[in-house]
Formats: structure tokens, sequence, C-alpha cells
């Protein structure tokens, strides 16, 4: 079986929605996970993103393949992995300076907008 977060990065890669240097820590997660090092916090990190990004998760539109471990990766919910003080602090952190970078490409696009009609 593929690991799911796997072909979360691969999407993720292949949609053009992300920066330069996501697209290196998504190469470098990846790189993570084919030597089995990858932590519980990066997968949710990657199923977040993807979420955001792609309307995706870990086993949205993704069918089980017959005979798979019912116990997989695709029937956790990886919210629920246990998470400790710092993990919650750089989430809390992470989300909040996307609430940023969206307020700001609001700005850019309305000012982008007034210049075109000046």
């Amino acid at each position: 079986m593929a690991d799911p977060t796997a072909e979360l990065i691969d999407r993720l890669l292949a949609s053009g929605k992300v920066s330069s240097d996501t697209r290196d820590e998504l190469r470098s997660y990846k790189d993570d996970l084919a030597k089995g090092q990858l932590e519980g916090g990066d997968r949710r990190y990657v199923e977040a993103l993807a979420s955001r990004l792609l309307g995706a998760s870990v086993d949205s539109g993704e069918e089980t393949a017959e005979g798979e471990d019912e116990g997989s990766l695709d029937d956790e919910d990886l919210w629920d992995v246990g998470e400790d003080a710092e993990i919650a602090e750089l989430r809390a952190r992470a989300e909040a300076a996307e609430a940023r970078v969206q307020e700001l490409e609001a700005e850019v696009a309305q000012l982008k907008q007034q210049l075109g009609q000046a």
C-alpha cells in the first residue's frame, strides 16, 4: 500500500499551489517518509495543508484497496494522535500566520484593483 501522506505530498507538489520553500519542505518530508522517520506532527501538517489547498485529506477520494489493513493510516484521524504543547503552539502560530497571509493577499488584490481603476 502506498503511504497516503506520500500521495498527499505528491498531489501538493503537482498542484503548483505551494511556494518554493514549501516545496522544499515537502520534498524533505517525503525523504523522511522513505526513511521511516516522518513525525506525526509533520504528517498532520501535510494533511492540513492538503485540506486547505486541495480540499483533500488522508482518506478523501481514496478507496481502500481490498485486503488493506483496517487499522491503516487511512482510518485514523491524525488530529487525534497526541500532540505536545510545543506542537500546539507551533500549530497556533502557523494558523495565525496563514490567516494573516490571507488578509494580505486580499489587501494586495484590492490595491491591484484600485490601481487598475486609476
